[in-house]
């Protein structure tokens, strides 16, 4: 097209819109909502634990004290404190094993701002993907004006 050549508007008002609504094939908004909730499920597991090992610790300091204050303990019973104290230190160091293996990833993500900033794209995406499922395009000149095909409004 010549630089001279004025552009001529359809007269037929053609606009084009896109059919697809399918275009977010990597899933976005769903791999970003997942992602939010397993990164709330390990600051949970992680606070959880903390808690569970300090009442682990509680219950370790019981028993130890019973058993320094306690006299003439029988086989028995012996037996009863030494299961509750294994049991204990047991728990509390299922506790502290998981979470040494979550603190990294804790550490990075247990600040608010991250979840909040993944919210915010995953709004933005949405407002995109709405805004494209919505997009149309009117034709700035005539050259669809011959096509006898009906053109989907």
């Amino acid at each position: 097209m010549d630089k001279n050549t004025v552009r001529q508007p359809s007269l037929r008002n053609v606009t084009i819109r896109g059919a697809d609504k399918d275009f977010d094939t990597l899933n976005i908004e769903e791999t970003i909502r997942e992602f939010c909730a397993f990164i709330r499920s390990i600051i949970s597991r992680y606070n959880e634990n903390l808690i569970l090992q300090e009442d682990a610790e509680a219950k370790e300091q019981d028993i130890r004290h019973f058993i320094e204050m306690a006299n003439n303990l029988s086989d028995d019973e012996k037996k009863i404190i030494y299961a509750k104290l294994s049991n204990t230190l047991q728990d509390r160091r299922q506790c502290k094993n998981e979470n040494e293996i979550i603190r990294p990833l804790y550490d990075f993500v247990a600040d608010k701002n991250l979840l909040n900033r993944l919210s915010q794209i995953q709004g933005a995406v949405g407002s995109v993907k709405k805004t494209i499922s919505n997009r149309t395009y009117a034709c700035r000149t005539d050259v669809l004006d011959d096509i006898d095909a009906k053109i989907p409004k």
